[in-house]
């Protein structure tokens, strides 16, 4: 199988009707069946070994200008199938400057 699974690119657009605590931009994301079977794939892996899974898909993005100068925000997702390797927990810098 392929190392990489790439998804269906799809767009968050501006939120015009923005109110209060509503999000600069919305979307929406379909989950195509070769991204769901590979999603799968490495859960059965990672249980197979006995380890939790990590089913991850990572997403880039691109700040997009329309003609009329609206922006709308490209999002093109992937799916890493190779081994992941795991980062070492590290303090948050921000840990002194405030708490949530």
């Amino acid at each position: 199988m392929t190392e990489k699974v790439k998804g269906n690119r799809f767009y968050l657009n501006h939120n015009a009707t923005k109110t209060g605590r509503q999000p600069d931009f919305k979307g929406n994301y379909k989950l195509t069946t070769k991204e769901l079977q590979s999603l799968i794939e490495l859960y059965k892996r990672y249980q197979a070994k006995g380890e939790e899974p990590i089913l991850q898909i990572d997403m880039s993005a691109w700040l997009n200008y329309g003609d009329d100068g609206s922006k709308s925000v490209g999002v093109e997702p992937e799916i890493w199938m190779g081994e992941r390797k795991k980062k070492a927990e590290e303090p948050s810098p921000f840990a002194d400057d405030f708490s949530l």
